[in-house]
């Protein structure tokens, strides 16, 4: 019977239970990936170097080499990093930078400067090793990161200050790499008048310029008479 224990002519193992996923199935069947030796509750084990982890492996690199990241025991080496079934390992996220690397930073993730094989990444500087270690690069037109905005230049005072700070009263295009002063936000910069709104016919238009027949003061809030 199968959970007593003794392994009958039909069965292929029993783990004294009748509960499938530890390698024995609910009928006494070695399951895929795993392999049994004997009878008992801890008569099977996952295998090693098959490509498929199942805990408590934390790698299967398909093979049962050691000092390739993975361990002849499936388990992840000191100074490794391993993802994926079958498992990648490498070294890269060890806050550690080797000769095969440009950057690392700790981790093995994407779109943070050091790419998850440890390679700096476009529109990005990186310095030295570990979190923080990669900075975008302000100037280049290209926001990413922890930048506000990025108008091609270092120049303040025009929407995007020389850190890649949004400045107070303008708006930035990702896409046009270029700022503008939000009008109708009642902050006067260069505008010719700024009454508050975005409406046209009142003698301030919705682009914050003088309308025709009509002459505003330029400070906020203008007054537009006739």
């Amino acid at each position: 019977m199968c959970g007593d224990g003794i392994i009958a002519l039909n069965e292929t193992c029993d783990d004294e239970n009748n509960q499938g996923s530890d390698g024995c199935s609910s009928s006494c069947h070695i399951e895929q990936y795993w392999t049994c030796t004997g009878t008992g509750q801890f008569s099977c084990k996952p295998i090693c170097g098959d490509g498929t982890i199942i805990f408590p492996e934390t790698c299967d690199d398909s093979n049962s080499t050691p000092n390739d990241g993975c361990a002849s025991n499936c388990t992840i080496e000191p100074g490794y990093f391993c993802s994926g079934s079958p498992s990648i390992c490498s070294t890269c996220g060890n806050n550690e930078l080797n000769p095969n690397e440009t950057c690392d930073d700790g981790n093995q993730i994407n779109f943070d400067g050091c790419s998850k094989i440890c390679k700096q990444e476009n529109q990005w500087k990186c310095t030295g090793v570990g979190p923080g270690s990669c900075q975008p690069i302000c100037g280049d037109g290209f926001r990413v990161g922890s930048e506000q905005c990025d108008d091609n230049n270092l120049s303040s005072n025009d929407g995007c200050d020389s850190s890649c700070v949004l400045e107070i009263g303008y708006e930035c295009s990702v896409m046009r790499k270029e700022c503008y002063v939000i009008c109708g936000d009642e902050i006067i910069i260069g505008e010719e008048c700024e009454d508050g709104n975005t409406e046209a016919g009142d003698g301030c238009s919705d682009e914050c310029e003088v309308e025709e027949g009509f002459y505003c003061t330029n400070d906020y809030p203008s007054i537009c008479t006739t």
